[in-house]
């Protein structure tokens, strides 16, 4: 028998245990809509409310989903809303033509107060204000109206006239107040009432989800972005969350920190960028942040995605687990080239030994 027979023979008896190490990881789509929002993810970020709404709170888990901001009618008179925070002031100009968006639930419906609007933008001396439809009772309502002077604003009261083009650019261009409305219901008992993911901007957004890469074959990350006017794209990266963000460069990448992260990138100026050629396919994992930066009248960047390069997924299928164990064993036992680990021209017991090593360090 062949010293590489001896090689294979040994190898379909290595006890499992030797790659009991797997990957344990979770992904998920980040989403947002517009230039500006809040989703009270972690606390009400300077919220507050107006008229007779009393125990304004933050709720950890009573959003849609994740937190909420929640307030309760004091009975004292008055329809009651919700203020948005700093974050929603100022020049706001860049999102006309796009949208107003927020969830809003409540304990309490009837007709009386169809005559109030359900949400105003103060600024520039005037008052915007639009009705949507009534909510039901205990349900999250999704709602969206278009930041036009021909979608549907009134100017002061419900009862108002439109404003003109140049009225609703001179409120967009010093918002001094954003009102929500958050009572429904003129029955006394104290009503309740909720609001989250509040977006106000000229597109709609949604970030990309981290992945894991395997070393021979590409990947890639995508947002997804909508808006009425031509979007334009640039994807950034950094390799710690300590570092600059680095536009990506369209061709070769390198970590400029002197580091193992290395790829070819392609379309980095498109919504969709492939990354390949991740370097030597014998070192450990490593990992880098990557963010879209788009932009029309407004810009936003998209949250941070993660890519982790990882050795170990010799299967390519996005997860490190005992089948990538499994299947370089068959590789290697059939001496295949893509059982070469080390990439010296040889399929040997080395590529095997490394496969182990980067194995048993998982992703």
């Amino acid at each position: 028998m062949t010293d590489q027979a001896q090689q294979r023979a040994f190898v379909r008896y290595i006890p499992i245990c030797v790659a009991a190490m797997l990957l344990a990881g979770s992904t998920g789509i980040a989403q947002g809509q517009g230039i500006i929002s809040e989703t009270f993810d972690t606390a009400l970020n300077g919220w507050s409310t107006y008229a007779d709404a009393g125990n304004l709170v933050w709720v950890q888990g009573g959003g849609n989903p994740g937190g909420a901001a929640r307030a309760q009618d004091e009975g004292s008179g008055g329809w009651w809303g919700f203020l948005a925070g700093p974050a929603f002031l100022g020049d706001r100009s860049c999102a006309y033509g796009g949208t107003l968006a927020w969830h809003s639930k409540t304990n309490g419906v009837n007709t009386a107060g169809n005559s109030q609007p359900d949400v105003a933008i103060e600024g520039a001396g005037l008052v915007l204000v639009f009705d949507v439809p009534n909510p039901v009772v205990n349900v999250w309502a999704v709602r969206s109206v278009t930041l036009t002077e021909t979608s549907g604003w009134k100017k002061t009261s419900l009862t108002g006239v439109a404003p003109t083009l140049a009225e609703f650019q001179s409120v967009l261009a010093n918002v001094t107040a954003l009102k929500f409305r958050g009572e429904f219901t003129s029955a006394s008992g104290g009503d309740i009432g909720f609001i989250d993911n509040v977006a106000m901007g000229s597109f709609t957004l949604v970030s990309p989800e981290s992945t894991v890469a395997c070393t021979s074959q590409p990947v890639s990350l995508s947002v997804i972005a909508a808006g009425p006017n031509p979007l334009t794209f640039q994807w950034q990266w950094r390799p710690t969350s300590a570092d600059e963000w680095i536009d990506i460069a369209e061709g070769l990448n390198t970590d400029p920190l002197g580091g193992p992260i290395q790829f070819t990138a392609q379309a980095v100026n498109s919504s969709t960028v492939i990354f390949s050629d991740f370097g030597d396919t014998s070192e450990s994992s490593h990992s880098w942040e990557n963010r879209c930066f788009v932009a029309d009248t407004c810009s936003a960047y998209s949250i941070p995605a993660t890519i982790t390069v990882c050795p170990s997924d010799f299967n390519c299928d996005a997860a490190f687990d005992f089948f990538d164990y499994l299947d370089f064993v068959a590789s290697f036992v059939a001496n295949a080239p893509e059982a070469d680990f080390n990439a010296d021209g040889v399929v040997d017991f080395f590529d095997y030994l490394d496969f182990v090593q980067i194995f048993s360090e998982g992703c």
